[in-house]
């Protein structure tokens, strides 16, 4: 770069800087456990987990700092014999690849208990600031044979993560088997690329063209997939229990423009000012899950898969406005309030909430002597339990509310007390709040404003952008059960996608101050958007019993 400087040369000027930044990222966690015996249980429980946070141009408090990659003239007047050359290009790339598994076996004489989890979570981020230009132009101004500033910028991310789980027991009375796995990948990138020419008061090529060029490549390709199964299997009972969650949210969010502001340009040749944007995301969520109950008197088996995919280009979701967010507890949300979520897929998002005022809990457990009726619903901690008992008074600062006491039989755990367990995919509950204005959108401009162009030649100005979301979102769930008199199958799947387009594509030269005078002008901006996006979701369950099948 130049500042404040007087350059001479006979020869070409140039001015380069690149900055490639590459961040390969292998992350696998693996849990196994068995237990065994003759005793009255056998318990096996295995977790496992990976964690990965990639970061360009990002702190680890979750601040953006750009990565700066620079090539430029300020404030200083460049005279040169040959060519004027400044390029600023940077390359950042996250390859991430992440997975997590865990086993476990329980047998036992009497009971045999297993339970697995295995979660993935990965946070793939890249900011970037590029920029080629001249800023004030010193005592002398900018004079050379040709003139090319141009910007480039390509950021990819590439993510794989997977989570599976299995969970098998076995016992002679009851064998219990609980499998989940979930897996979250978030992906953002967000960069700044420019070429101009702003505040030069004389600026002159003496044989060629002026060039002006700045584009920008982003790519988030994301593979997200879940997977559990459960098998319980026992003399009097069988139950398994499986779930598996996918999800994952990226974001693109881009500026590209090349532009001349404030300034006096002589060309011998031409004039070319180009913005150029290609951004695209191809995301697949898959989501399975399985359980086997089976047992000689009683076999249960449930299962529930989902999946989820938010894709985003120009698009910011959340805002600065909100009443609450998912860590605050409200005994009723009324129409009209704003939740800001933290965590998870739906980080940093705001919802309105456009149902009808809903009730989350009557009453608190240090209340004493209440009125209580089917159904009621009471605040203990962060818990919310529903009462199933006989009406009536009772001092609820002495209930006891443990689901697996056997002291209660009364009380039912239905969820959180917090925000966190309401569902922010229920579109008749809940309205994304997006920004009311274009600042996050993706811009890409090509113009001329308060100056004053005369070439020998054409003067052209292209801003070309080409977005692309490809979507597929599958989930599946199968949940079996068997048994010589009692069956139960219960079994459910889901799917949630979310894609969204936002552009500014703009050419144009000012109708203020800006005069241009050529042999030919043309301007040319063109917008191709598209989006493609393929869900589908399936559930089995099935059950067979001698006496009493269900599912």
């Amino acid at each position: 770069y130049a500042e404040n400087s007087h350059l001479v040369s006979g020869d070409n000027v140039a001015r380069s800087a690149e900055n490639v930044s590459h961040i390969d990222a292998t992350v696998v966690g693996v849990s196994a456990a068995g237990a065994g015996g003759k005793g009255s249980a056998g318990v096996g429980v295995a977790i496992g987990v990976s964690l990965a946070k990639n970061l360009i141009g990002w702190t680890l408090g979750g601040t953006r700092e750009p990565t700066e990659v620079l090539a430029y003239s300020q404030n200083s007047s460049i005279q040169a014999g040959g060519d004027l050359l400044f390029t600023s290009v940077a390359d950042g790339s996250i390859d991430a690849g992440l997975g997590a598994g865990a086993l476990g076996v329980g047998a036992s004489r009497k009971a045999g208990v297993a339970l697995t989890v295995a979660g993935v979570g990965a946070d793939n981020r890249i900011a970037t600031l590029v920029k080629s230009y001249i800023d004030d132009d010193g005592t002398t101004g900018i004079r050379a044979k040709s003139v090319s500033l141009s910007a480039r910028d390509d950021s990819d991310i590439h993510v794989i993560a997977a989570a599976a789980s299995l969970g098998v027991a076995f016992g002679n009375k009851a064998g219990v088997a609980v499998a989940v796995s979930v897996t979250v990948a978030l992906n953002d990138i967000s960069n700044e690329v420019e070429a101009y020419v702003h505040d030069v008061a004389s600026f002159m090529t003496t044989e060629g063209d002026v060039r002006l060029r700045a584009e920008t490549n982003a790519e988030i390709d994301a593979f997200a997939a879940a997977a559990s199964v459960a098998i319980g299997v026992g003399g009097k009972a069988g139950v398994a229990v499986s779930g598996a969650g996918a999800a994952a949210k990226n974001v693109i969010l881009s500026k590209t423009n090349a532009f001349v502001d404030q300034s006096t340009l002589i060309s011998a040749g031409g004039v070319d000012i180009d913005a150029l944007a290609t951004s695209q995301i191809d995301a697949t969520i898959l989501s399975g899950s399985g359980s086997i109950g089976a047992s000689q008197t009683a076999g249960v088996g449930a299962s529930v898969g989902a999946a989820v995919a938010r894709n985003f280009i120009g698009w910011k979701p959340g805002g600065d406005t909100f009443d609450h967010t998912t860590d605050d507890s409200l005994a009723t949300i009324p129409k009209g309030k704003k939740i800001k979520v933290l965590g998870g897929v739906y980080d940093g998002d705001v919802y309105e909430f456009i149902g009808d005022s809903q009730v989350v809990y009557e009453h608190t457990n240090d209340e004493r002597l209440v009125m209580l009726k089917e159904n009621t619903r009471v605040k203990v901690g962060e818990a919310i339990y529903r009462f199933a008992g006989k009406a009536g008074t009772k001092d609820l600062s002495k209930e006891v509310y443990e689901t697996n006491s056997t002291n209660s039989t009364d009380w039912v755990l239905i969820g959180e007390s917090d925000l966190s367990g309401q569902d922010f995919g229920k579109r008749d509950l809940w309205k994304l709040v997006l920004p009311d204005t274009i600042d996050d959108a993706a811009t890409i401009q090509a113009y001329v404003q308060n100056s004053k162009i005369t070439a020998a030649g054409d003067v052209t100005l292209d801003a070309e952008a080409k977005e692309t979301v490809e979507a597929v979102t599958i989930a599946g769930s199968v949940a079996l059960a068997g048994s010589g008199k009692v069956g139960v199958a219960l079994s459910g799947a889901g799917v949630g996608t979310e894609n969204r387009i936002r552009n500014l594509v703009q050419a144009y030269v000012d109708s203020g101050s800006s005069t241009v005078s050529a042999n030919n002008l043309r301007i040319t901006a063109h917008d191709d958007a598209r989006i493609k996006s393929d869900a589908g979701a399936a559930s089995v369950a099935g059950s067979a019993a001698g006496k009493v099948g269900v599912s």
